[in-house]
């Protein structure tokens, strides 16, 4: 049974060790299975470095004159890995994002499909963004809008990056 009022799970039904950010529901799991909320919680990033990449992103929109993304904003709020942008992203706005990856080092994925990125965004990505922050390890480019000028851009440029994937899938690469 689930009991809410439990906050310390350091021991299952059988006497074994758990860990204390183990949820109620799983304890009675092997041990073989790892809570992923347990692992997330100990990698987040403290809040005043959120709360420092949040108000960067509110000032940097503000100074550059474009309305924040909602989707960019909750991600960097609550220090989660991966952004996504829940709105059409205008260069503009994607050079906002540029201007305050240095404030997110948890960031790994840039979520980018069926956003306007074009050449110009590829270009921006690859020569400004992903040089310069060695976090991000994925970045999706699906439906991006993206020539073979861009992936030509991409390509030249990602020896310099730390990229593990990278999707350009059903753009008009040829």
């Amino acid at each position: 049974n689930f009991d809410a009022s439990s906050s310390d799970d350091s021991t299952d039904d059988e006497g074994g060790q758990l860990s204390s950010c183990r949820s109620p529901l799983t304890r009675s799991f092997p041990e073989l299975v790892m809570d992923k909320r347990c692992k997330n919680r100990m990698d987040r990033p403290d809040i005043d470095k959120m709360k420092a990449a949040f108000d960067a992103y509110l000032q940097v929109c503000g100074e550059r004159g474009v309305k924040p993304d909602g989707g960019i904003s909750i991600c960097l709020k609550v220090g989660l890995d991966t952004l996504r942008p829940d709105g059409q992203l205008t260069n503009w706005e994607l050079m906002a994002i540029a201007d305050i990856m240095q404030y997110a080092p948890w960031v790994q994925n840039l979520k980018l499909a069926k956003q306007p990125v074009g050449d110009t965004g590829a270009a921006l990505l690859a020569r400004e963004i992903l040089p310069a922050n060695g976090h991000i390890t994925h970045l999706d480019l699906k439906m991006a809008n993206i020539t073979s000028v861009g992936t030509i851009i991409l390509c030249d440029e990602l020896p310099k990056s730390q990229l593990q994937t990278l999707s350009l899938a059903n753009n008009t690469i040829c």
